[in-house]
């Protein structure tokens, strides 16, 4: 009896359209938009070192 793999989550299915570069990009921002909805929506508090962390990640993501 072969093995099946586990079917994967819908947003997998969904990066395997897109080109490497985008995936990537996609999945380097994760943290960002997370920390973003975060405040947003249960009014987390970022402190000076987070949003420094944050400017440089979404420039490093937006420049590779």
């Amino acid at each position: 009896m072969a093995m099946r793999p586990v079917r994967s989550t819908r947003r997998s299915e969904l990066l395997l359209l897109l080109a490497v570069a985008q995936a990537s990009l996609i999945y380097s921002l994760e943290p960002v938009f997370a920390t973003l909805l975060a405040v947003l929506f249960i009014g987390e508090r970022m402190g000076p070192a987070a949003l420094v962390g944050g400017v440089l990640m979404f420039t490093a993501s937006a420049i590779s």
